[in-house]
């Protein structure tokens, strides 16, 4: 379709770093002003022709991911808020 756009932002670090959420569905609103703005601009656009080198991408930083860390500092963040003890 002519009006539909994909974009991708599974590339960036930023995504990778579990204080930059505020719960589990909401970006950090730095985010989701720079997606706001990304989208606005036509950057981060996937066309066909980065498809695949976006999701090589994507699929490499899924393998080197700290799960780990983000175990701890989910941990500790939910213990911070009294959810767990």
């Amino acid at each position: 379709m002519n009006n539909v756009y994909i974009y991708g932002f599974e590339d960036l670090p930023y995504s990778d770093d579990i204080r930059n959420y505020k719960d589990t569905g909401h970006y950090h609103y730095t985010f989701n002003s720079y997606i706001l703005n990304a989208i606005a601009h036509n950057k981060h656009r996937l066309p066909i022709e980065n498809i695949d080198t976006y999701l090589a991408e994507a699929e490499r930083r899924l393998h080197i991911f700290d799960i780990d860390s983000l175990n701890r500092e989910a941990q500790h963040l939910l213990h911070a808020q009294g959810v767990i003890k």
